[in-house]
């Protein structure tokens, strides 16, 4: 093998070793997406769980906002990150790979250089965008409506039983 072709070896040994831990670490950062939504839909459950039983206090409310509003910072950021790698993939390490071997770049990791299909785009998007609303928005705003319409009855309750105390 002369030195050229040790070096060509070498150099995609190298792109071969980056792809895969580029890969590695979207498999890893998605697990936490996964991970991140699990425990804030555990945190959601307790609280509900909570509030069924009239041990729940306001400050519960404004807990489950901020556990939402940093569960749904962490999701975004993750994918955000997770599209960034993937850009890295398709835009540097695809290029230099596909030149190396003398194919198209539509040719080598196909996960990355060809993962956008409009056709599907089309539907995940916007259910991606309701799934986002409902988890990280009106949930909470239900859990909110619940704990507040259950202050004003019994607030309502307890100015009705004050009002007609016997002996007054």
């Amino acid at each position: 093998m002369s030195e050229l072709d040790q070096q060509t070896s070498k150099h995609l040994d190298c792109l071969i070793q980056d792809f895969g831990e580029i890969k590695s670490e979207i498999a890893r950062r998605a697990n936490l997406q996964r991970v991140v939504l699990v425990s804030y839909l555990a945190v959601l459950a307790f609280g509900f769980q909570k509030a069924a039983g009239d041990s729940l206090s306001s400050m519960w409310v404004m807990g489950i906002w901020c556990v939402s509003a940093l569960a749904l910072q962490f999701y975004h950021r993750e994918d955000f990150e997770i599209a960034r790698l993937a850009g890295v993939i398709r835009e540097r390490i695809a290029p230099l790979l596909a030149s190396k071997l003398g194919v198209g770049t539509s040719e080598i990791f196909h996960s990355e250089t060809n993962a956008s299909d409009p056709r599907t785009e089309r539907l995940t998007s916007p259910y991606d965008k309701q799934f986002n609303w409902t988890v990280f928005g009106l949930v909470p705003a239900a859990f909110t409506w619940c704990i507040s319409a259950r202050a004003l009855l019994y607030s309502v309750r307890s100015a009705s039983l004050a009002h007609w105390r016997p002996g007054r």
